[in-house]
């Protein structure tokens, strides 16, 4: 009796299912893709509001809407309000 049960305990943990799932690295990536984007998100919200500030500002100077003076002006007043 002791011969067939360790022969059984021996069958069922000596073996191999083969190699793993063909697919294995698309879960990772995928994580990856998910953290990254995630990040690249938040980082351009985070940062969004005083660059998009200052280009609209720099736009209306470029098209000519107000004056250099005022630019500086309005420049400053965003740098000094700068959280």
């Amino acid at each position: 009796m002791t011969t067939a049960l360790l022969q059984l305990t021996a069958d069922s943990t000596d073996h191999w299912d083969g190699p793993p799932w063909p697919f294995f690295p698309i879960f990772p990536i995928l994580w990856l893709l998910v953290v990254g984007t995630f990040i690249y998100v938040v980082s351009r919200r985070w940062r969004g509001g005083r660059h998009d500030a200052v280009g609209t500002v720099r736009d209306l100077y470029a098209r000519g809407e107000i004056s250099a003076d005022e630019m500086r002006q309005r420049l400053d007043t965003l740098k000094a309000n700068r959280r």
